[in-house]
């Protein structure tokens, strides 16, 4: 069992019959896709001729991986019904592009003094999940890195895959996608408890996020529960 430590919009391609363990320190939600070996085997080789297949964990971090890993997943939860054809096309591009990066990695940005240790990591992470139902500071939490704000929105992105407001959000989404799949609060509730100003605020968070509103994911999530 190999470990692998997660990043957030990290990619990790693993070869078949070899087991991984998760190494998280900080909240993260995951796609998992199953892939057939001879379906990465002919788009890999389509892509590229040196193509010798894959023997070892492969990961990387890459904007156009977690693009295309959020629409599948965008896909997946708002259009549950009759999506085999798009999603199909969202793997191969997914496959052809993991295929380039396996190919031709890109190097690793090393830590620095001013980057964000781990154990700090889990303290702001913390401070954040226990304060998403009230305003969160970038500045506060800079103070709390000892770093500059500046200095700061550098280091958490790196250390996080996001700037620090982006994170934030992410994070109220997640609370408010609980909430609507394991409470049956207002969407009024539910944004005050997460820490958006208004119920409409909630919404665009929602349709930027996720492609549709908060009501039609709980209705989603219902009529796939109930069918």
């Amino acid at each position: 069992m190999a470990p692998w430590v997660a990043d957030a919009h990290g990619t990790c391609l693993v070869p078949p019959d070899l087991a991984i363990r998760i190494v998280q320190e900080t909240p993260l939600e995951f796609l998992a896709i199953g892939i057939a070996r001879s379906r990465v085997d002919r788009i890999a080789e389509t892509a590229a001729s040196d193509w010798t297949g894959m023997s070892d964990i492969f990961k990387t971090t890459d904007p156009a991986l977690a693009a295309l890993s959020t629409e599948i997943r965008r896909s997946m939860i708002a259009e549950p019904v009759g999506t085999g054809d798009y999603l199909d096309a969202l793997t191969d591009a997914l496959l052809t592009r993991l295929v380039s990066w396996h190919l031709a990695p890109s190097s690793e940005q090393i830590d620095g003094p001013e980057m964000l240790s781990p154990a700090v990591a889990r303290r702001l992470a913390r401070l954040v999940e226990d304060n998403l139902g009230h305003p969160i500071r970038v500045t506060g939490l800079a103070a709390e890195a000892g770093l500059s704000r500046a200095h700061f929105s550098r280091a958490f992105s790196h250390r996080f895959g996001m700037p620090p407001r982006d994170y934030i959000r992410s994070r109220r989404i997640a609370r408010a996608r609980t909430m609507l799949t394991d409470t049956d609060c207002s969407a009024t509730e539910i944004a005050m408890r997460c820490g958006f100003a208004t119920p409409s605020h909630l919404t665009t968070a929602f349709r930027q996020e996720l492609g549709l509103t908060p009501t039609a994911y709980r209705r989603a999530l219902n009529t796939s529960v109930g069918g």
